[in-house]
């Protein structure tokens, strides 16, 4: 197992890890020998993610590669990083939880509610898909509320 792991690392000189969320990303750059060379918490975005990655400290040309969760948001940080780096890994949100979400809850939910929370998180989805193309985002805690309705309008 081992040298399986060791061919798939063999190619590359930087290792890219990203703790990726919608509005901030979490990245951890480490060196071959596993030390750190750089970590930063930076706003979820392209230009943010180009400066943090080209800053001069892979000057060489050495070979990138990036790994992070594919969660429900992850389409925009695999396009820029495939144009940042040479390899990006999605790796699958339910290995790399220790403890899974085994809450066991009997409710009754009334349809109408769970409709709604459908559609919220379409709406969510669609937005997270393009966040380049749309207006600037009002910084409000909940879209749905007056000026984020205002906004979606």
């Amino acid at each position: 197992m081992q040298a399986k792991i060791k061919a798939l690392v063999d190619d590359y000189d930087r290792f890219i890890g990203i703790d990726h969320h919608k509005r901030t990303s979490y990245l951890t750059v480490k060196d071959r020998e596993g030390n750190t060379l750089k970590r930063g918490n930076i706003p979820t975005s392209k230009k943010a993610l180009s400066l943090f990655l080209d800053d001069g400290e892979n000057e060489n040309g050495s070979a990138s590669i990036a790994v992070f969760e594919a969660g429900r948001c992850y389409r925009p940080m695999y396009r820029w990083l495939s144009e940042m780096v040479e390899t990006v890994v999605l790796a699958h949100p339910g290995g790399l939880k220790i403890v899974s979400d085994t809450v066991y809850k009997d409710d009754k939910l009334v349809l109408m509610v769970q409709m709604q929370t459908k559609v919220k998180n379409r709406i969510h989805s669609t937005i997270d898909l393009y966040p380049d193309a749309l207006p600037t985002r009002p910084e409000v805690s909940d879209i749905f509320g007056k000026l984020g309705m205002h906004w979606l309008q």
